[in-house]
């Protein structure tokens, strides 16, 4: 079975060169050098800023990976598949790898995806551009001031059918705006089913196929739409089928990473941590 590689920045005990934290020590560091503590376990300042440098990330977030790194190695230890320091550091990293390959590959493996799975991960690529004029509604509108929306964009979407391109589609903005229902005109730019965008915006446009096509008049939060699509594709390619590998390795991917999240979730709430905030805000950013 191929393995994802797209999982191992989440792993990242399998692929560091060095330890994350440094074990305890009989002579402690000076308070001002240590940036969190998981159990009797300090993670140092210069571990932090290792990290930052290596991986690009800011003072909090490096230190978050620290923590979840230590939080697998002392699980480990205490299930026994690693000692307590008799064990070189590589020997540690497979080891640590091995509890991970329990806990989040075995537990999602690509064979295990459904076809089901797969028209539904490639239904959610169609990525679309597209262009809306809206008619913008206050939070409290009255019942007849939505229904005067609702006939100004109605009047806009009858237009719309009318005009030949982009630029006649934006000016109907101006056009039907009046003193007290303001139309303004949008581009959407290139979006997916994402939360970018309001669920009832995306699924509307998602009627649309051909460049052009003009939506129904809609109701959001915002007010109501009119939708121009100017392209439609899917970001896995035209053919399901085809792009059947690198659809199912997205799906284990998203699904291993929300295994481990979980597994970070169940050690941290057995887990003391203690990170200081201080010493972090005194951290330059890379």
């Amino acid at each position: 079975m191929m393995r994802s590689a797209g999982l191992l920045p989440l792993l990242v005990l399998a692929c560091s060169g060095e330890p994350p934290v440094a074990e305890p020590s009989t002579q402690a560091p000076p308070r001002s050098e240590v940036a969190a503590e998981v159990g009797e376990t300090q993670i140092l300042v210069r571990d932090v800023m290792e990290r930052m440098r290596r991986d690009g990330l800011g003072a909090r977030d490096a230190t978050s990976r620290l923590v979840d790194e230590e939080l697998a190695v002392q699980e480990a230890r205490r299930r026994g598949i690693l000692g307590h320091g008799e064990l070189a550091w590589a020997r540690e990293q497979a080891q640590v790898q091995k509890l991970l390959e329990v806990e989040v590959e075995s537990a999602v493996r690509e064979e295990d995806v459904s076809p089901a799975q797969i028209a539904g991960e490639y239904r959610k690529a169609e990525a679309l551009t597209a262009d809306h004029v809206l008619v913008r509604l206050d939070e409290g509108a009255t019942d007849s001031q939505v229904s005067r929306a609702r006939e100004l964009a109605s009047k806009i979407q009858h237009a719309a059918l009318e005009v030949a391109d982009e630029a006649a589609f934006a000016a109907l903005a101006a056009r039907f705006s009046t003193p007290e229902l303001a139309a303004t005109h949008e581009e959407l730019g290139e979006f997916v089913r994402d939360g970018t965008y309001v669920d009832e915006l995306v699924d509307e446009a998602l009627k649309l196929h051909r460049p052009g096509e003009i939506s129904n008049a809609f109701r959001t939060s915002f007010g109501w739409h009119v939708v121009r699509l100017r392209s439609r594709r899917n970001l896995f390619g035209p053919s399901a089928e085809e792009a059947r590998p690198r659809i199912v390795q997205a799906i284990v991917i998203r699904l291993r990473r929300a295994r481990f999240e979980e597994l970070v979730a169940r050690l941290t709430k057995r887990a003391r941590i203690s990170v200081d905030g201080d010493v972090l805000s005194r951290i330059a950013e890379p």
